[in-house]
C-alpha cells in the first residue's frame, strides 16, 4: 500500500539529516564539497517496511570512521563513528582518486583521523525533530489506511 504521507515524512527527515551532515562536514573538513553534495536520501518501500536509504561517495565512510595509515599515525578509532576504522595496505592511494601524488602518498602513510558525521547527525535529528516528524507522518498514514478501509467497507455493503 502506498503511504505518501509516510514517504514525505521520511524524505523530510532525510533532508534535515543531510543538512546536519553537511554542517558537520563543513566544520570538521576542508574538502571541496563533493562529499557533502553527494549525500542523498530516498525511501525504499517493500510490502512490510519503509526504509530511508542514504547514498554518498564511498570515501565518506572513511571520513566518518578514519583509516589507519601504513605507518599507523592516525589510527585511533572513534566510538561516535558508524563504521569501524579502516586500514591502508598500500603505500599510496590509487590514481583514480583524482588526488595529487603527494597527497595520495601522505594519506596512505599517515591515515585519516576519524571525523564522525553519520551517526552523530542521525542522532541529533532524532533527538530533536525526527521523532515528531515520524510520529506525525505515521499518524497521517494510519488515517489514510483507515479511510481507505472504510471506503472499501462502505462500497461492499452499499
Amino acid at each position: 500500500m502506498k503511504l505518501p504521507k509516510l514517504t514525505e515524512g521520511l524524505l523530510r527527515m532525510g533532508g534535515i539529516i543531510k543538512q546536519n551532515m553537511v554542517a558537520t562536514l563543513n566544520k570538521t573538513t576542508r574538502g571541496t564539497g563533493a562529499l557533502a553534495n553527494s549525500i542523498t536520501y530516498e525511501v525504499d518501500q517493500t510490502d512490510s517496511s519503509f526504509q530511508l536509504k542514504r547514498s554518498m561517495l564511498t570515501y565518506g565512510n572513511y571520513v566518518d570512521s578514519g583509516v589507519k595509515g601504513t605507518e599507523n599515525k592516525k589510527g585511533i578509532p572513534n566510538d561516535k563513528s558508524l563504521f569501524p576504522i579502516g586500514q591502508f595496505t598500500h603505500k599510496t592511494i590509487a590514481p583514480q582518486s583524482g588526488l595529487p601524488f603527494p597527497v595520495r602518498l601522505t594519506i596512505a602513510r599517515d591515515g585519516l583521523t576519524p571525523k564522525p558525521f553519520l551517526a552523530t547527525s542521525i542522532d541529533a535529528v532524532m533527538e530533536t525533530q525526527g521523532k515528531e516528524i515520524l510520529g506525525e507522518a505515521s499518524a497521517q498514514s494510519a488515517s489514510e489506511i483507515i479511510a481507505a478501509e472504510l471506503e472499501k467497507e462502505i462500497k461492499v455493503k452499499a
